[in-house]
């Protein structure tokens, strides 16, 4: 259950931006953002819990016309025209959190599973696209 953890102070060592390149040219920009971590203590270690969000940026090598709303979740999924989309990794980073109770290190790197193309555009010109990845956790015990 989780009254049995309890919430854990962290500082944000390093948190950037993860950066690739999708076979249409467009530029893609991901960021992992920890919001929150909760912690139990279990035998031989920590079980720990995460709450966080991705902030995703596109960049398209072609502006079209700008959408003139916001599109439903499932009007989204409706208008893929591409499923599983190649792409380049030019960036791809471990962010770094500090627990502050014992200074011992939390270690995240977001991976693209997989990048869906849509047929729609934003409020920008640029595409939609439905992406698809996992953060990987590991954690480092304190520093002596």
């Amino acid at each position: 259950m989780l009254k049995e953890y309890e919430y854990i102070d962290f500082k944000t060592i390093n948190e950037d931006w993860n950066e690739y390149e999708i076979e249409d040219g467009t530029k893609l920009k991901i960021k992992f953002v920890m919001a929150k971590i909760l912690r139990k203590k279990i035998p031989g270690g920590y079980d720990f819990r995460f709450n966080s969000n991705n902030v995703i940026s596109v960049h398209s090598t072609k502006i079209h016309e700008p959408a003139d709303r916001k599109y439903m979740p499932q009007e989204l999924i409706d208008s893929i025209i591409k499923m599983d989309m190649n792409y380049k990794v030019e960036k791809e980073v471990w962010n770094k959190y500090q627990i502050k109770k014992d200074k011992s290190e939390i270690m995240v790197k977001l991976v693209i599973a997989s990048i869906q193309k849509s047929s729609k555009y934003d409020e920008f010109g640029d595409p939609y696209y439905n992406i698809k990845a996992q953060p990987i956790f590991k954690a480092a015990p304190k520093k002596r």
